[in-house]
């Protein structure tokens, strides 16, 4: 059985076109999105990315760490 806290961290996110899952940590007062290196492959250093939410696409955005 999967803990509900780790599905309420569970998200999908899309970046320039690239869809997948993630999740995100906290560490130190920061929170940080993992997810799998291609799906930001278009990121430099920081950029937009957009996160499933509520039934839509929201954008944030991001730095690459």
């Amino acid at each position: 059985m999967i803990p509900g806290a780790a599905l309420r961290r569970t998200f999908r996110l899309q970046c320039a076109g690239a869809r997948g899952t993630c999740f995100t940590l906290e560490s130190e007062r920061r929170q940080y999105v993992v997810t799998a290196r291609h799906l930001v492959a278009a990121l430099t250093s920081t950029g937009v990315v957009e996160f499933y939410r509520n039934q839509q696409w929201v954008q944030q955005s991001a730095r690459c760490v």
